[in-house]
């Protein structure tokens, strides 16, 4: 194997080694199929072209077992040629997939936007620097957003995901299964399985909860209260809160199960709606 994305180093799809058309380029379709060796050279791909387009994907096979940057010298490049979510009625969608099972150190381009990022190996993804993703999908592994990163929509279907601590908010955290942490505000967050912590130290902009299912921590949520919670089941653990919190509306339906009150922070409940009149207060 080789450490570099020097274009020499890659092939045409046929096998063949044009000179001139390979690597990373705008609107480039790359995969790394297979090896092992860790790639830490030529990772640098900030300006493309002057029109920075950005590449359409990068696929890391699960074949290859090796690691793609450093920790100081990550993957720069942005992918948004086509800005849109990737979807099976939108596969020309800009993307980068990780299947592998070493570490993907990854930071955007002169844009610094990758409109779709999955996880989907065993391996790992980290998000640093002033990276935008616009559509995160964690279904495997473990991913790591770091604090001046952004994820607009997280997809987390399995694994683990730490959304880094921010004051200001995802649009969209979604959470099927595996387990995972929210260090920082998000618009709507949607559990239906799985476990979830809550753990904004710091909120810069309210967060509205809906569970479903899963098991969902409330640690804290900084200064901002917590415009509503919607329990429709599952199971919300207050008990372990850090810092004083407040809910504005918690809702609760048949089957939804809350822990007891924290012993330490208090947690305020502005409006404690029971749609099941059998439901304790809180």
């Amino acid at each position: 194997g080789v450490n570099s994305f020097a274009a020499t180093n890659w092939l045409l799809a046929d096998g063949t080694a044009a000179a001139g058309t390979r690597g990373f380029k705008d609107s480039a379709e790359l995969v790394i199929p297979g090896g092992g060796t860790s790639v830490t050279a030529s990772v640098d791909w900030t300006t493309l072209s002057p029109s920075n387009t950005g590449i359409t994907f990068l696929k890391i096979a699960e074949r290859f077992s090796g690691n793609v940057g450093t920790a100081s010298a990550p993957l720069k490049v942005d992918a948004d040629a086509t800005a849109t979510q990737y979807t099976s009625a939108a596969t020309s969608s800009s993307r980068i997939e990780h299947y592998g099972p070493g570490t993907l150190f990854y930071a955007g381009g002169t844009s610094g936007v990758c409109s779709n990022l999955f996880q989907m190996g065993s391996g790992r993804t980290v998000v640093q620097g002033s990276t935008t993703v616009t559509y995160l999908t964690v279904a495997n592994g473990n991913c790591t957003v770091e604090d001046a990163a952004t994820a607009t929509n997280a997809y987390l279907l399995g694994g683990s995901c730490t959304l880094g601590t921010k004051t200001s908010a995802a649009t969209l955290v979604n959470v099927v299964s595996g387990s995972h942490s929210l260090l920082r505000p998000a618009t709507t967050v949607n559990v239906y399985g799985g476990n979830l912590a809550i753990n904004v130290s710091n909120a810069g902009a309210a967060t509205s909860v809906n569970i479903y299912g899963g098991n969902v921590v409330l640690y804290a949520h900084g200064n901002t209260a917590i415009t509503a919670v919607t329990q429709y089941g599952g199971y919300l653990d207050v008990s372990q809160l850090r810092f004083d919190t407040t809910i504005t509306t918690l809702t609760r339906y048949r089957g939804a199960q809350v822990s007891q009150r924290p012993r330490g922070a208090s947690l305020t409940v502005t409006n404690d709606v029971r749609a099941d009149p059998t439901i304790s207060a809180i």
